[in-house]
């Protein structure tokens, strides 16, 4: 009986061609991530609805096209949201991002639109959803069963935003969406300035890890 130690296999390589194809190809998906990512990111998807929710910490000027979507829109109710964060001048002293946005808000002029503030506890973690979580228990509270609201959210955790506030509310009400633009640096070249980098690539891991690894209990 012979026994054969090795045997013949057919092995295929890449061709020159072929890794012009496949470079190119490569070459393609990432300059339209580099271009789109931010675009992506920053997502605008708002229903009609007489709710507006005013999500997290943002930049004055944003507060300032809050004001001016409630005068262009029939929004009958301004909700704030955020966490108890753990930074502020005098220790003894509690800060609340929902209850400093509602401040903020309250000195703007805002007719036929009740302002309200839905705050959430300290968290040290998954804020966002947390504070969608304590707004859904709100509305709850106060026997307000929504079938739609919208979501304001800020730049590039717009998307992000977006996605945590669906699952909190999952079967509750439909959730829209309405990005305030970040008027520090260009969506369209945000590789080019640091602030931009930073935005993209946490947010763009944060919206990765809310999708696949991110499953709370439904309540």
């Amino acid at each position: 009986m012979k026994i054969r130690l090795v045997k013949q296999r057919v092995c295929y390589r890449l061709t020159f061609s072929g890794w012009v194809l496949i470079i190119g190809l490569n070459s393609l998906l990432v300059f339209f991530t580099l271009k789109y990512i931010s675009t992506f990111l920053v997502v605008n998807k708002p229903l009609t609805t007489e709710i507006l929710v005013v999500d997290g910490l943002l930049p004055g000027y944003a507060y300032d096209s809050i004001v001016k979507l409630i005068k262009k829109e029939d929004y009958k109710y301004l909700i704030t949201t955020g966490v108890d964060v753990d930074y502020t001048f005098n220790s003894n002293e509690q800060f609340n991002i929902a209850d400093f946005s509602y401040k903020i808000l309250n000195t703007k002029k805002i007719e036929n639109c009740q302002l309200l503030s839905a705050p959430a506890h300290f968290i040290d973690r998954d804020r966002t959803y947390s504070s969608a979580v304590a707004l859904r228990e709100w509305f709850i509270t106060q026997r307000i069963f929504p079938g739609k609201i919208n979501v304001v959210s800020f730049s590039c955790h717009s998307r992000r935003t977006w996605v945590l506030y669906r699952k909190a509310f999952n079967d509750f009400a439909e959730v829209g969406i309405i990005s305030v633009k970040d008027q520090s640096y260009d969506y369209a070249r945000w590789y080019y300035y640091s602030r931009g980098v930073r935005q993209v690539l946490s947010e763009t891991i944060g919206y990765v890890y809310s999708i696949i690894f991110f499953h709370p209990k439904k309540k």
